[in-house]
């Protein structure tokens, strides 16, 4: 363990992790000398806290709210940074944000949410996108009944769906994991501990909704990925009604669980490396801190 002013960085057998003091996230992740997450030099590279996503056609009567709300930039606190050795070889890192919208929000009263989870940014590198879900095309979840699930792989270059009017686009529903690789077969798995969404792209959802036609958008090298909780339902607000109750998102608590692991083709195949269950890091005293509250329906 090396600490820092700003950092808190392990290192163990083939892997360091660094973790920003002020931040509340995990600045870099390296294994042996892949570079799964790279420290940021403006902003964070993630995981943070995610409620915003570039409204749809269907979606753009509610998107007032979400900037009223400051969804799209919220601010950041680090509360309680907490090591804790739990084990000989095993650390726990306990952290406690607030993410703060605007004026008291998100603890005023608040809209119905475009999405809950979390956000980061990994290398443009894991290009190969392997996921169990609902696929292959993007679906949402009152938009995935002609979706298959099952296994399904290709480019995160892909993804993005070129609509008229940029907007958000490319997330699978039910994955139980997902995996980022390189042209050797290496990157990263993130499993589910259930089900969650995700999202794969080389843009921001900052500019999808900034852009208003396709020519402005350019891709970015690295990847943009978004692990949900829930997302936002479609509806056909554009010319119909809206998203349907049991498709809304409200602020309440939410529980979310995922973990974050390296891959490289000696681990086997990688629906055989998501099946490794990894043993919750729980001290004897408090069984229920190793939880992420976010927020919930």
């Amino acid at each position: 363990m090396v600490p820092s002013d700003d950092l808190l960085t392990i290192n163990g057998k083939d892997f360091s992790v660094s973790f920003g003091t002020k931040t509340g996230a995990v600045a870099a992740l390296i294994y042996k000398d892949m570079f799964i997450i790279e420290e940021a030099q403006n902003g964070i590279n993630g995981p943070v806290l995610n409620a915003f996503r570039a409204p749809t056609d269907n979606n753009r009567r509610l998107s007032r709210q979400w900037y009223e709300a400051g969804l799209n930039k919220l601010t950041r606190e680090v509360k309680d940074f907490t090591i804790e050795t739990v084990s000989p070889g095993v650390m726990r890192i306990s952290i406690l944000t607030s993410d703060r919208g605007t004026e008291d929000r998100p603890f005023g009263e608040l809209p119905v949410l475009p999405r809950v989870g979390v956000k980061m940014k990994i290398t443009g590198d894991f290009d190969n996108f392997n996921w169990y879900g609902y696929g292959p095309q993007e679906n949402y979840p009152d938009r995935k009944n002609g979706a298959l699930i099952g296994f399904h792989q290709g480019k995160v270059s892909d993804q993005y769906v070129p609509y008229v009017r940029p907007q958000e686009t490319g997330n699978k529903e039910g994955v139980r994991w997902a995996a980022f690789t390189d042209k050797s077969g290496s990157g990263i798995l993130v499993v589910a501990q259930d089900e969650m969404a995700v999202t794969a792209l080389h843009y921001t959802a900052e500019d999808l909704d900034k852009a208003d036609h396709i020519h402005e958008m350019k891709p970015i090298e690295d990847i943009i990925l978004c692990l949900d909780s829930w997302q936002y339902g479609l509806g056909n607000g554009s010319c119909g009604p809206g998203v349907i109750d049991k498709y809304s998102v409200y602020p309440e608590s939410f529980n979310f669980s995922y973990s974050l692991r390296p891959y490289t083709r000696a681990m086997g195949e990688i629906h055989e490396a998501a099946r490794l269950r990894i043993p919750d890091v729980v001290s004897k005293n408090d069984s229920s801190r190793n939880k992420k509250s976010y927020l919930k329906r």
